[in-house]
Formats: structure tokens, C-alpha cells, sequence
């Protein structure tokens, strides 16, 4: 269809407004503002990408460990720590504070492989 002469004027009166209201686009504003490295940073940055030990891999055990582990849900180990702080409290409360402080110390392990689990999921190995 051809375009009637008012609507091209209307179109071209719009753009020209929007380019008035926003002279440059979000993403080229956002990558203006973006900071931008130094020369020594640079430098920094590209000597530690070339430090990168590629002899350094995971070894069979840990690659077989990282895939079985990887199929557990992450918040596994979520609850895991929650409930070993319940069992805890349950085991002071009861009087037995040894028992109770050495369950209750394997929440912060059970939130580490966790976050480890997490990781391999997200980043893989190596």
C-alpha cells in the first residue's frame, strides 16, 4: 500500500520526536557509562588470561564426582543444613549440648557443597 503524504509527515514528525526524547538509544547509553579499563588494567588482565595453566585439568575422579553430583537438586543441600540445625536445637534443648554442637556445625559444610554444586552446574569442569 502507498503511504498518503500527511501520514509520511506524521511518521517522520514521530521519529523526530523520539529522536528528541532519547538522542541516543538505553544500550548505547548504558555501554557510555560502562567504566572502561586503564592501561594498566589492561595490561593486568590480559598477563593473568595468559598465566592460565592449561597443564592444570581435573583428574577422571573428580570429573566422574562433578557428574553424579551435579544431578542432585541444589536446594538438597538447602534443606539438609536447615535440618541439621533443627536436629541440633532438638538435641540442646534435650540437654545433650555436645551432640547438639556437632550437629549443628554441619550446616555450614552442607551450604558449601551447595554453593559447589551450584558451581559445577552453572560453570561445568574443566
Amino acid at each position: 500500500m502507498r503511504q498518503s503524504r500527511a501520514q509520511a509527515i506524521v511518521e517522520v514528525a514521530g521519529q523526530n520526536a523520539l529522536a528528541a526524547l532519547f538522542p541516543i538509544s538505553p544500550l548505547e547509553h548504558f555501554f557510555a557509562s560502562a567504566p572502561k579499563f586503564s592501561h594498566s588494567q589492561s595490561i593486568y588482565l590480559s598477563i593473568m588470561e595468559s598465566n592460565k595453566n592449561k597443564s592444570h585439568q581435573e583428574g577422571d575422579v573428580a570429573k566422574a564426582i562433578e557428574e553424579q553430583t551435579a544431578k542432585l537438586p541444589s536446594d538438597i543441600f538447602l534443606w539438609t543444613s536447615v535440618a541439621s540445625m533443627g536436629v541440633s536445637l532438638a538435641f540442646k534443648i534435650a540437654g545433650h549440648k555436645h551432640t547438639a554442637l556437632f550437629i549443628g556445625q554441619w550446616a555450614a559444610p552442607l551450604l558449601l557443597l551447595g554453593i559447589y554444586n551450584k558451581i559445577v552446574k552453572t560453570q561445568g569442569h574443566d
